[in-house]
């Protein structure tokens, strides 16, 4: 990441430009953790254990060379290569398969207690459709093709994971 005059800072990989945000209050255990309806906090299984290309930015707009516009990304972004699996982040039901010309293959799951976690440019599996049970872990697909959005990253996996149909940063929840 190289820093510009301007404060700005330009990821020289991914050609994501970050612009400054005010500092973010200091992150406490109360932020991180989320306990679930069971009582338990709240931990995923990285889907793919390749290096993340690109992180999650929240509020903060990030340039996208595919579309040449700026936006949010939120979502992570995990080098992978063709074939490799992708696997459920943690137990759920699959409630959407789909293909999308902008975001390749997608399987949406989800997971009890308003969470759900979204996997994009991937192959899904052939025999996984809607309402099938997934347990953590459990191969849901394999890296494909990304669709346009992000076709300058190669194949990687687009991760995106919601509480209560609010993105966050799955990152924050890893085991």
């Amino acid at each position: 990441v190289e820093s510009q005059m301007d404060e700005t800072l330009v990821d020289v990989q991914t050609g994501y430009t970050y612009y400054p945000t005010p500092e973010p209050e200091e992150e406490t255990s109360e932020d991180k953790e989320v306990v679930t309806r069971s009582g338990a906090i709240l931990t995923l299984k990285k889907p793919h254990n390749g290096v993340v290309l690109n992180e999650f930015s929240g509020d903060i707009v990030v340039f996208n060379q595919s579309l040449n516009q700026w936006a949010s990304h939120n979502a992570i972004d995990i080098e992978a290569k063709q074939g490799d699996m992708v696997l459920a982040t943690k137990a759920g039901e699959v409630i959407d398969v789909y293909e999308d010309a902008l975001l390749g293959g997608v399987v949406v799951v989800a997971h009890g207690g308003d969470m759900k976690s979204v996997y994009k440019n991937i192959i899904p599996d052939p025999d996984l459709s809607a309402l099938d049970k997934v347990d953590e872990g459990g191969v849901i697909g394999t890296i494909g093709l990304p669709g346009l959005k992000e076709d300058y990253l190669g194949p990687h996996l687009h991760f995106e994971f919601y509480i209560n149909e609010m993105a966050v940063d799955p990152q924050k929840y890893f085991k």
